[in-house]
């Protein structure tokens, strides 16, 4: 009964969490998971958008290298045919006729008379197809072209308008992510001071029930007759006994096993991973499956993009050492990372390095690399982060699956 008395006293005293702890904090969560959805909706279109925009740069490129090449051609068909007409002119072999409408042929609309060929060699006829097939390809191409750069135009137009609100989105997520972490550290803080006052007030109650159980009472009764009068005094006399403690110590044999020697060409190996891997990307972030899109230059895409807010913290996944430090062209500022595993990583398009980071520097999961940003050939209007997953540290494998198992 005492205890109960104590502990309700005690709970009574603690300061209870604000009201609107918990409902803020599910508030943020509903908040968060509506943005979450958006956004992927969001990257779901940046990202085919993306590899249409690519796919059309590489056909645009590959049709005007096909455009000149077609070109050099038609001039090397129209000299052979000149030549070929000033050699029928001089040997009168076709006619006036014929070497005059093989002179006068336009390059862009050549209209074939098999009437006037009736003499011509098979030679000549084959120069005067080949021309008619390579103009038609010409003409194809030039229209192909036109139509491609009209569908680029659209395709960048479009990604522009996506990146608009996605950014917007990415920003309030990180934002919204930020507020649920501080609300849940303020819910653990809560939750460990109301357990260290519970267990103070436990404390404090089994103390007092303790001294309670060794302290016992007597009473003494004293009857005095002093002549007619009796007079009965009663007097109560509480005794204390303290509580002896005994502490028995254990004795431990000490005895101790010779150290065991580890041969000089036999190096220790390091303990193998636990298996917890950190979420490469430290914050509100979106991908998708790309692995194998198309990407500038006719290149396939060897990595997955986690989108995210400028400057947000990319993280080890797992413990290992800084391998190597870059910044190119096309990676940007990038760092590899070869996890304890036995695995590699790679983080490019960073937007800076980790302050201090340093090639062979260990690395704990979790520690930053650096931040998510756009360097490199990377689109300026969304930054991300390009991370490769290199099995036993060699060639690239479709890091999606991994991506998904380790940020949810």
């Amino acid at each position: 009964m005492l205890v109960a008395l104590v502990l309700a006293v005690s709970a009574a005293a603690i300061p209870a969490p604000a009201q609107t702890t918990e409902e803020e904090l599910d508030r943020v969560e509903e908040e968060l998971a509506r943005i979450r959805t958006e956004v992927q909706e969001l990257t779901d279109e940046y990202q085919a958008a993306w590899a249409e925009e690519a796919d059309l740069e590489f056909r645009i490129s590959d049709l005007e290298s096909s455009i000149v090449s077609y070109g050099v051609e038609q001039r090397r068909l129209q000299e052979q045919i000149r030549e070929r007409a000033v050699e029928l002119y001089m040997s009168g072999a076709a006619g006036n006729d014929l070497a005059a409408l093989m002179i006068a042929t336009s390059l862009s609309d050549i209209d074939i008379r098999t009437e006037y060929l009736d003499d011509a060699r098979e030679q000549d006829q084959v120069l005067f197809n080949g021309l008619e097939v390579l103009t038609r390809q010409l003409e194809e191409a030039v229209e192909t072209l036109r139509l491609s750069r009209r569908d680029q135009q659209a395709a960048l137009a479009r990604l522009d308008e996506l990146s608009v609100g996605l950014s917007e989105r990415l920003a309030a997520g990180q934002e919204a992510y930020l507020r649920l972490e501080e609300r849940r550290a303020e819910e653990i803080a809560l939750a460990e001071a109301e357990a260290r006052a519970e267990a103070e007030a436990l404390a404090q109650a089994e103390a007092e029930a303790a001294f309670l159980a060794t302290s016992t009472t007597s009473s003494t009764t004293t009857t005095t007759t002093n002549g007619p009068a009796t007079v009965t005094t009663s007097s109560t006399t509480t005794t204390t006994t303290e509580a002896t403690t005994t502490t028995s110590i254990a004795v431990t044999d000490t005895t101790l096993a010779p150290p065991t020697t580890v041969p000089a060409d036999d190096p220790v190996t390091p303990d193998p991973p636990s298996g917890a891997m950190a979420c490469p990307v430290d914050g509100f972030h979106s991908f998708t499956d790309t692995w194998g899109a198309p990407r500038s230059g006719g290149r396939k895409h060897e990595g997955v993009d986690m989108l995210a807010d400028r400057g947000t913290p990319v993280v080890a996944v797992e413990d290992g050492t800084i391998h190597r430090m870059s910044n190119t062209s096309r990676g940007g500022i990038a760092v590899w990372l070869d996890g304890i595993g036995g695995d590699r990583y790679y983080y490019a398009h960073l937007d800076a390095w980790a302050s201090g980071l340093a090639v062979g520097q260990m690395v704990s999961r979790g520690e930053p690399v650096g931040t998510v940003g756009t360097t490199g050939n990377a689109p300026a209007h969304i930054p991300h982060l390009h991370w490769e997953f290199h099995p036993d540290r060699g060639g690239p494998v479709n890091p999606t699956p991994l991506a998904r198992e380790l940020c949810g």
